[in-house]
């Protein structure tokens, strides 16, 4: 199953560097990039000014989308806390212990 996942992810990735690439090369016709209140302005290639804004994009969404959802992830519940996290034991502490003894009866000839 994991071989079969692994497979899809690379197929994907490979497929959409591909896209990229290509992209990227045919799209080389230097533009130029000017900021409205900024006096300067930047040449650079198409390919570069879009992916770069994709980029900045996809880092602001993310951005924008964890701090939105922090008010949610602060209200959540802690998880129980265990005895010993590194060892968790398999057994209900709530139930009376007995004694519980492993040996046969044994008549014993003591002579």
């Amino acid at each position: 199953m994991k071989s079969v996942r692994k497979l899809v992810a690379s197929v994907a990735f490979f497929s959409i560097a591909s896209m990229v690439i290509i992209f990227a090369v045919s799209n080389r016709a230097e533009v130029p990039i000017s900021l409205w209140p900024l006096p300067f302005y930047v040449s650079l290639r198409l390919s570069v000014a879009l992916l770069g804004a994709l980029a900045i994009g996809i880092v602001l969404g993310g951005v924008i989308a964890w701090t939105s959802s922090a008010r949610l992830r602060l209200q959540r519940p802690a998880p129980p806390s265990l005895p010993n996290a590194a060892r968790p034991t398999n057994f209900d502490d709530t139930r009376p212990k007995k004694s519980v003894s492993y040996r046969l009866p044994v008549e014993v000839d003591r002579d």
